[in-house]
Protein backbone atom coordinates (compact mmCIF):
# COMPACT_ATOMS: atom_id res chain seq x y z
CA UNK A 1 0.00 0.00 0.00
CA UNK A 2 2.86 2.64 0.99
CA UNK A 3 4.55 2.60 -2.24
CA UNK A 4 4.44 6.69 -2.42
CA UNK A 5 6.55 7.71 -5.67
CA UNK A 6 9.13 4.60 -5.53
CA UNK A 7 9.65 3.52 -9.30
CA UNK A 8 7.89 0.31 -10.36
CA UNK A 9 8.39 -0.91 -13.88
CA UNK A 10 10.40 1.15 -15.41
CA UNK A 11 9.59 1.89 -19.17
CA UNK A 12 9.15 4.38 -22.26
CA UNK A 13 9.51 7.16 -25.57
CA UNK A 14 12.15 8.83 -27.86
CA UNK A 15 10.06 12.26 -29.97
CA UNK A 16 10.33 15.71 -28.87
CA UNK A 17 10.18 16.25 -25.08
CA UNK A 18 8.54 19.92 -23.87
CA UNK A 19 7.30 20.67 -20.87
CA UNK A 20 3.74 21.19 -19.49
CA UNK A 21 2.79 24.46 -16.76
CA UNK A 22 6.27 24.90 -15.67
CA UNK A 23 4.70 27.73 -14.08
CA UNK A 24 2.61 25.25 -11.25
CA UNK A 25 3.64 24.64 -7.59
CA UNK A 26 3.35 23.08 -4.76
CA UNK A 27 1.28 24.20 -1.95
CA UNK A 28 -1.92 23.44 0.29
CA UNK A 29 -5.17 22.68 -1.20
CA UNK A 30 -7.15 26.02 -2.61
CA UNK A 31 -10.17 27.93 -0.56
CA UNK A 32 -12.53 25.59 -3.10
CA UNK A 33 -10.81 21.62 -1.32
CA UNK A 34 -12.07 22.34 2.41
CA UNK A 35 -12.78 19.32 3.93
CA UNK A 36 -16.73 18.24 2.84
CA UNK A 37 -19.06 15.75 5.05
CA UNK A 38 -18.76 12.38 3.53
CA UNK A 39 -21.74 12.20 0.63
CA UNK A 40 -22.39 8.57 1.76
CA UNK A 41 -25.30 6.99 0.07
CA UNK A 42 -24.36 3.24 1.73
CA UNK A 43 -21.70 2.13 2.98
CA UNK A 44 -20.72 -2.08 4.32
CA UNK A 45 -17.98 -3.02 6.18
CA UNK A 46 -17.80 -6.59 4.40
CA UNK A 47 -15.35 -8.01 7.17
CA UNK A 48 -12.37 -10.26 7.02
CA UNK A 49 -14.73 -12.77 5.47
CA UNK A 50 -13.91 -15.32 7.68
CA UNK A 51 -10.17 -14.99 6.80
CA UNK A 52 -7.70 -13.34 8.65
CA UNK A 53 -7.67 -9.85 6.47
CA UNK A 54 -9.20 -9.35 2.78
CA UNK A 55 -8.44 -6.34 0.33
CA UNK A 56 -10.25 -4.53 -2.80
CA UNK A 57 -8.22 -4.69 -6.01
CA UNK A 58 -10.83 -3.53 -9.11
CA UNK A 59 -14.36 -2.46 -9.58
CA UNK A 60 -16.29 -2.91 -12.30
CA UNK A 61 -17.40 0.29 -14.59
CA UNK A 62 -20.57 0.62 -12.80
CA UNK A 63 -19.74 -0.17 -9.47
CA UNK A 64 -21.94 -3.43 -9.38
CA UNK A 65 -19.07 -5.65 -8.55
CA UNK A 66 -15.98 -5.67 -6.96
CA UNK A 67 -13.03 -8.12 -7.39
CA UNK A 68 -10.42 -8.78 -4.42
CA UNK A 69 -8.35 -11.58 -2.14
CA UNK A 70 -9.28 -13.22 1.21
CA UNK A 71 -6.03 -14.25 3.03
CA UNK A 72 -6.11 -16.87 5.63
CA UNK A 73 -2.96 -16.95 6.93
CA UNK A 74 -0.16 -19.39 6.32
CA UNK A 75 0.06 -18.20 2.69
CA UNK A 76 -3.43 -19.22 1.97
CA UNK A 77 -5.41 -16.87 -0.53
CA UNK A 78 -8.49 -16.86 -2.23
CA UNK A 79 -10.24 -14.80 -4.98
CA UNK A 80 -13.26 -12.80 -3.84
CA UNK A 81 -16.24 -11.15 -6.22
CA UNK A 82 -18.42 -9.04 -4.14
CA UNK A 83 -21.62 -7.87 -6.04
CA UNK A 84 -24.28 -5.23 -4.64
CA UNK A 85 -27.19 -7.93 -5.23
CA UNK A 86 -25.58 -11.03 -3.69
CA UNK A 87 -22.75 -9.70 -1.29
CA UNK A 88 -19.60 -11.99 -0.90
CA UNK A 89 -18.70 -14.30 -3.15
CA UNK A 90 -15.64 -16.49 -1.96
CA UNK A 91 -14.55 -17.81 -5.19
CA UNK A 92 -11.61 -20.45 -3.41
CA UNK A 93 -8.29 -21.23 -4.07
CA UNK A 94 -8.88 -22.02 -7.52
CA UNK A 95 -7.32 -25.31 -7.61
CA UNK A 96 -3.97 -24.22 -6.77
CA UNK A 97 -2.28 -23.13 -2.92
CA UNK A 98 -3.53 -19.47 -3.12
CA UNK A 99 -5.59 -17.76 -5.94
CA UNK A 100 -6.62 -13.45 -5.71
CA UNK A 101 -8.56 -12.00 -7.99
CA UNK A 102 -7.16 -8.89 -10.03
CA UNK A 103 -8.98 -7.44 -12.98
CA UNK A 104 -12.84 -7.11 -13.51
CA UNK A 105 -14.67 -6.55 -16.88
CA UNK A 106 -16.75 -3.43 -17.44
CA UNK A 107 -19.82 -5.10 -16.81
CA UNK A 108 -18.49 -7.33 -13.77
CA UNK A 109 -19.05 -10.95 -15.66
CA UNK A 110 -15.24 -11.63 -16.24
CA UNK A 111 -12.89 -11.98 -13.40
CA UNK A 112 -8.96 -12.27 -14.02
CA UNK A 113 -6.35 -13.27 -11.62
CA UNK A 114 -3.42 -15.40 -10.51
CA UNK A 115 -3.41 -19.04 -9.29
CA UNK A 116 0.02 -20.38 -7.30
CA UNK A 117 0.42 -23.90 -6.70
CA UNK A 118 2.25 -25.99 -4.52
CA UNK A 119 5.56 -25.77 -7.04
CA UNK A 120 5.20 -22.56 -7.07
CA UNK A 121 4.24 -21.95 -10.31
CA UNK A 122 1.96 -18.81 -11.17
CA UNK A 123 -0.85 -19.59 -13.78
CA UNK A 124 -3.06 -17.02 -15.47
CA UNK A 125 -6.75 -17.83 -14.32
CA UNK A 126 -10.09 -16.38 -16.34
CA UNK A 127 -13.76 -16.73 -14.25
CA UNK A 128 -16.98 -16.23 -16.30
CA UNK A 129 -20.56 -16.03 -14.30
CA UNK A 130 -21.48 -18.63 -17.10
CA UNK A 131 -18.46 -20.77 -17.31
CA UNK A 132 -16.88 -21.08 -14.15
CA UNK A 133 -12.73 -20.67 -13.94
CA UNK A 134 -10.56 -21.46 -17.02
CA UNK A 135 -7.04 -22.14 -15.81
CA UNK A 136 -5.17 -20.42 -18.87
CA UNK A 137 -1.68 -21.75 -17.86
CA UNK A 138 2.02 -19.73 -17.80
CA UNK A 139 1.24 -19.44 -21.81
CA UNK A 140 5.28 -21.71 -21.79
CA UNK A 141 7.10 -19.88 -19.19
CA UNK A 142 7.63 -21.29 -15.76
CA UNK A 143 4.98 -18.58 -14.42
CA UNK A 144 2.68 -16.15 -16.05
CA UNK A 145 0.95 -13.06 -14.53
CA UNK A 146 -2.20 -10.89 -15.92
CA UNK A 147 -1.54 -7.29 -15.77
CA UNK A 148 -4.66 -5.90 -17.87
CA UNK A 149 -7.84 -6.71 -19.26
CA UNK A 150 -9.66 -4.99 -22.08
CA UNK A 151 -13.35 -3.45 -21.24
CA UNK A 152 -15.43 -6.62 -22.20
CA UNK A 153 -12.53 -9.14 -20.68
CA UNK A 154 -11.92 -10.83 -24.15
CA UNK A 155 -8.25 -9.73 -24.26
CA UNK A 156 -5.70 -10.46 -21.47
CA UNK A 157 -2.53 -8.50 -21.06
CA UNK A 158 0.54 -9.46 -19.31
CA UNK A 159 4.03 -11.27 -18.16
CA UNK A 160 5.30 -14.80 -19.09
CA UNK A 161 8.18 -15.35 -16.71
CA UNK A 162 11.36 -17.76 -17.52
CA UNK A 163 13.77 -19.95 -15.94
CA UNK A 164 16.39 -17.83 -16.89
CA UNK A 165 14.57 -14.69 -15.04
CA UNK A 166 13.63 -13.01 -18.66
CA UNK A 167 10.23 -12.10 -18.82
CA UNK A 168 8.47 -11.42 -22.39
CA UNK A 169 4.62 -9.55 -22.74
CA UNK A 170 2.01 -11.70 -23.52
CA UNK A 171 -1.58 -11.35 -24.90
CA UNK A 172 -4.15 -13.39 -24.86
CA UNK A 173 -7.87 -13.58 -26.38
CA UNK A 174 -10.60 -15.26 -26.56
CA UNK A 175 -10.94 -16.36 -29.74
CA UNK A 176 -6.78 -16.89 -30.68
CA UNK A 177 -5.30 -17.69 -27.60
CA UNK A 178 -1.88 -16.67 -26.89
CA UNK A 179 0.16 -14.53 -28.39
CA UNK A 180 4.58 -14.14 -27.24
CA UNK A 181 5.18 -10.72 -27.91
CA UNK A 182 9.19 -11.62 -26.87
CA UNK A 183 11.67 -9.92 -26.16
CA UNK A 184 10.75 -6.73 -29.10
CA UNK A 185 14.74 -6.00 -29.06
CA UNK A 186 15.55 -6.49 -25.47
CA UNK A 187 16.19 -9.09 -23.07
CA UNK A 188 12.62 -9.17 -21.00
CA UNK A 189 9.39 -6.97 -22.06
CA UNK A 190 6.32 -6.80 -19.91
CA UNK A 191 3.05 -5.76 -20.91
CA UNK A 192 1.53 -2.79 -18.49
CA UNK A 193 -1.74 -1.67 -19.78
CA UNK A 194 -4.23 -1.99 -22.73
CA UNK A 195 -7.09 -0.21 -24.15
CA UNK A 196 -10.45 -0.49 -24.01
CA UNK A 197 -10.93 -2.68 -27.19
CA UNK A 198 -7.98 -4.62 -26.34
CA UNK A 199 -5.86 -3.69 -29.37
CA UNK A 200 -3.40 -1.18 -28.02
CA UNK A 201 -0.56 -2.48 -25.39
CA UNK A 202 1.32 -0.24 -23.87
CA UNK A 203 4.50 -1.97 -21.50
CA UNK A 204 7.99 -1.84 -21.56
CA UNK A 205 11.66 -3.26 -22.57
CA UNK A 206 14.65 -4.16 -20.95
CA UNK A 207 17.87 -3.85 -22.48
CA UNK A 208 21.00 -5.54 -21.35
CA UNK A 209 22.87 -2.52 -20.52
CA UNK A 210 19.73 -2.59 -17.87
CA UNK A 211 18.19 0.51 -19.84
CA UNK A 212 14.52 0.23 -20.14
CA UNK A 213 12.47 1.99 -22.90
CA UNK A 214 8.46 2.11 -23.26
CA UNK A 215 6.76 0.23 -26.04
CA UNK A 216 3.47 0.67 -27.75
CA UNK A 217 2.18 -1.87 -29.73
CA UNK A 218 -1.03 -2.31 -31.96
CA UNK A 219 -2.50 -4.49 -33.83
CA UNK A 220 -1.63 -2.82 -37.05
CA UNK A 221 1.24 -1.16 -36.64
CA UNK A 222 2.92 -4.02 -34.05
CA UNK A 223 5.79 -2.41 -32.07
CA UNK A 224 6.78 1.15 -31.88
CA UNK A 225 9.91 1.86 -29.27
CA UNK A 226 8.98 5.23 -27.86
CA UNK A 227 12.15 5.05 -26.15
CA UNK A 228 13.42 6.27 -22.26
CA UNK A 229 12.53 10.16 -23.33
CA UNK A 230 16.52 10.99 -21.96
CA UNK A 231 16.09 9.86 -18.67
CA UNK A 232 17.90 6.63 -17.04
CA UNK A 233 14.55 4.41 -16.87
CA UNK A 234 10.62 5.09 -18.07
CA UNK A 235 8.06 3.64 -16.48
CA UNK A 236 4.46 3.48 -16.56
CA UNK A 237 1.64 2.02 -14.21
CA UNK A 238 -0.66 -0.81 -15.54
CA UNK A 239 -3.20 1.48 -15.98
CA UNK A 240 -1.61 4.73 -17.46
CA UNK A 241 -3.21 4.17 -21.05
CA UNK A 242 -6.32 6.23 -22.53
CA UNK A 243 -8.98 3.94 -23.46
CA UNK A 244 -8.05 3.96 -27.19
CA UNK A 245 -4.71 3.64 -26.23
CA UNK A 246 -3.69 7.06 -28.00
CA UNK A 247 -2.02 8.33 -24.86
CA UNK A 248 0.34 7.19 -22.28
CA UNK A 249 1.34 8.17 -18.60
CA UNK A 250 4.05 7.30 -16.70
CA UNK A 251 7.33 8.16 -14.63
CA UNK A 252 10.64 8.95 -15.63
CA UNK A 253 13.81 8.08 -13.67
CA UNK A 254 16.57 10.55 -13.98
CA UNK A 255 20.49 9.53 -12.84
CA UNK A 256 19.80 11.93 -10.39
CA UNK A 257 16.98 9.76 -8.73
CA UNK A 258 14.50 12.04 -9.60
CA UNK A 259 10.84 11.03 -10.85
CA UNK A 260 9.71 13.11 -13.58
CA UNK A 261 5.94 12.82 -14.36
CA UNK A 262 4.85 12.14 -18.51
CA UNK A 263 2.10 12.10 -20.86
CA UNK A 264 2.76 11.40 -24.25
CA UNK A 265 0.47 11.29 -27.62
CA UNK A 266 0.77 10.80 -31.16
CA UNK A 267 0.41 14.02 -32.21
CA UNK A 268 2.51 15.86 -29.96
CA UNK A 269 5.14 13.17 -28.38
CA UNK A 270 6.21 13.74 -24.85
CA UNK A 271 5.32 15.98 -22.59
CA UNK A 272 6.70 16.49 -18.84
CA UNK A 273 4.67 17.44 -16.17
CA UNK A 274 6.00 19.56 -13.46
CA UNK A 275 5.87 21.74 -10.71
CA UNK A 276 7.90 24.02 -9.22
CA UNK A 277 9.38 22.80 -5.51
CA UNK A 278 9.01 19.25 -6.61
CA UNK A 279 11.48 16.72 -5.75
CA UNK A 280 9.52 14.03 -8.08
CA UNK A 281 6.44 13.57 -9.83
CA UNK A 282 5.19 10.75 -10.51
CA UNK A 283 1.91 9.71 -12.49
CA UNK A 284 -0.28 7.14 -11.79
CA UNK A 285 -3.67 7.33 -13.34
CA UNK A 286 -5.05 8.85 -16.92
CA UNK A 287 -9.28 9.41 -17.02
CA UNK A 288 -10.78 7.21 -20.18
CA UNK A 289 -10.09 10.10 -23.18
CA UNK A 290 -6.63 10.99 -21.75
CA UNK A 291 -7.39 14.69 -20.80
CA UNK A 292 -6.84 14.13 -17.02
CA UNK A 293 -3.30 12.60 -15.53
CA UNK A 294 -3.58 12.36 -11.78
CA UNK A 295 -0.19 10.97 -9.93
CA UNK A 296 1.86 11.82 -6.65
CA UNK A 297 3.78 15.14 -6.09
CA UNK A 298 7.33 14.14 -3.64
CA UNK A 299 8.18 17.60 -1.63
CA UNK A 300 12.29 18.23 -0.26
CA UNK A 301 10.77 17.44 3.46
CA UNK A 302 9.69 13.88 1.94
CA UNK A 303 5.70 14.44 2.65
CA UNK A 304 3.41 13.52 -0.42
CA UNK A 305 0.93 15.63 -2.30
CA UNK A 306 -1.51 14.25 -4.93
CA UNK A 307 -1.69 16.23 -7.92
CA UNK A 308 -4.30 16.16 -10.92
CA UNK A 309 -3.89 17.61 -14.57
CA UNK A 310 -5.93 18.26 -17.20
CA UNK A 311 -5.35 19.46 -20.65
CA UNK A 312 -7.10 21.90 -20.90
CA UNK A 313 -4.23 23.65 -18.53
CA UNK A 314 -5.77 23.22 -14.75
CA UNK A 315 -3.24 21.78 -12.93
CA UNK A 316 -3.65 21.62 -9.25
CA UNK A 317 -1.73 20.17 -6.61
CA UNK A 318 -4.71 19.15 -4.06
CA UNK A 319 -1.72 19.44 -0.56
CA UNK A 320 -2.01 17.47 2.37
CA UNK A 321 -5.77 17.55 2.42
CA UNK A 322 -5.50 17.86 6.31
CA UNK A 323 -2.91 15.14 6.89
CA UNK A 324 0.54 15.14 6.79
CA UNK A 325 1.26 14.02 3.45
CA UNK A 326 -1.38 12.34 0.72
CA UNK A 327 -1.66 9.83 -1.94
CA UNK A 328 -3.64 9.53 -4.62
CA UNK A 329 -4.62 5.87 -5.82
CA UNK A 330 -7.21 5.56 -8.32
CA UNK A 331 -9.67 7.93 -10.55
CA UNK A 332 -13.44 7.87 -12.16
CA UNK A 333 -13.39 7.55 -16.09
CA UNK A 334 -13.82 10.95 -16.71
CA UNK A 335 -11.36 12.11 -13.98
CA UNK A 336 -13.76 13.84 -12.01
CA UNK A 337 -13.46 11.63 -9.05
CA UNK A 338 -9.71 11.07 -7.44
CA UNK A 339 -9.29 8.18 -4.12
CA UNK A 340 -6.50 7.73 -2.33
CA UNK A 341 -5.02 8.19 1.44
CA UNK A 342 -4.21 11.22 3.82
CA UNK A 343 -1.69 9.96 5.92
CA UNK A 344 -1.14 11.56 9.71
CA UNK A 345 2.18 11.91 11.56
CA UNK A 346 0.62 9.28 14.39
CA UNK A 347 1.03 6.60 10.85
CA UNK A 348 -2.57 6.35 10.96
CA UNK A 349 -4.89 6.88 7.45
CA UNK A 350 -7.67 7.86 6.44
CA UNK A 351 -9.38 7.08 2.80
CA UNK A 352 -10.32 10.45 1.05
CA UNK A 353 -12.49 11.20 -2.40
CA UNK A 354 -12.31 14.59 -4.17
CA UNK A 355 -14.59 15.43 -6.76
CA UNK A 356 -14.55 18.87 -8.75
CA UNK A 357 -17.38 19.99 -6.98
CA UNK A 358 -17.65 18.62 -3.78
CA UNK A 359 -13.43 19.29 -3.02
CA UNK A 360 -11.80 16.86 -0.84
CA UNK A 361 -13.95 14.10 1.43
CA UNK A 362 -12.07 12.67 5.02
CA UNK A 363 -13.78 9.36 4.80
CA UNK A 364 -12.19 8.78 8.42
CA UNK A 365 -10.72 5.92 9.86
CA UNK A 366 -14.38 3.51 8.93
CA UNK A 367 -14.15 2.11 12.32
CA UNK A 368 -10.72 0.89 12.51
CA UNK A 369 -7.29 2.29 13.46
CA UNK A 370 -6.50 3.27 10.02
CA UNK A 371 -8.35 3.05 6.57
CA UNK A 372 -7.30 3.46 2.79
CA UNK A 373 -9.09 4.05 -0.57
CA UNK A 374 -7.99 1.44 -3.16
CA UNK A 375 -10.07 1.83 -6.03
CA UNK A 376 -12.97 3.88 -7.62
CA UNK A 377 -15.46 2.95 -10.05
CA UNK A 378 -15.45 4.10 -13.76
CA UNK A 379 -18.91 6.07 -12.75
CA UNK A 380 -17.08 7.43 -9.46
CA UNK A 381 -20.03 6.62 -7.80
CA UNK A 382 -18.40 3.42 -5.53
CA UNK A 383 -14.95 3.75 -3.83
CA UNK A 384 -13.41 -0.05 -2.29
CA UNK A 385 -10.81 -0.27 0.02
CA UNK A 386 -9.53 -1.64 3.62
CA UNK A 387 -10.48 -0.72 7.37
CA UNK A 388 -6.95 -1.98 9.61
CA UNK A 389 -7.88 -3.21 12.99
CA UNK A 390 -5.64 -4.73 15.63
CA UNK A 391 -6.09 -8.38 14.05
CA UNK A 392 -7.32 -8.34 10.74
CA UNK A 393 -7.84 -6.27 7.60
CA UNK A 394 -11.63 -5.62 6.60
CA UNK A 395 -12.30 -4.70 2.89
CA UNK A 396 -14.96 -1.85 2.38
CA UNK A 397 -17.34 -0.78 -0.13
CA UNK A 398 -19.18 2.80 -0.24
CA UNK A 399 -21.31 4.25 -2.64
CA UNK A 400 -22.01 7.75 -3.08
CA UNK A 401 -25.24 10.00 -3.99
CA UNK A 402 -25.43 12.12 -6.90
CA UNK A 403 -22.69 15.03 -6.10
CA UNK A 404 -23.61 18.50 -5.23
CA UNK A 405 -21.56 21.64 -3.38
CA UNK A 406 -21.59 20.89 0.30
CA UNK A 407 -23.70 23.18 2.53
Amino acid sequence: MFNYLLPCWLLVCVFSISIYAADATVGNPQSGDKLATANYQKFHDLGNLKGKSAAANGISADGSVMVGTISFGHAVQHALRWTQSSGAQDLGNLGGKWAWAKLVSADGSVVVGSILFPDNTGHVYRWTQAGGVQDLGTFGGQSARATGMSADGSVIVGIIMFVDSNTHAFRWTQAGGVQDLGALGGKSTWANGVSADGSVIVGSILFPDSNQHVFRWTQSSRLQDLGNLRAQWASIKSTATSADGSVVVGSLLFADDSIHAFRWTQPDGTKEISFRGAQSVSANNVSADGSVVVGNILLSDKTVHPFRWTQSGDIKDLGNLGGQSARATSISADGSVVVGLIMFPDKTTHPFRWTQLRGVEDLGNLGGQSAWADVVSADGSLVAGSIRFADSDHVFVASFGKDSKPK
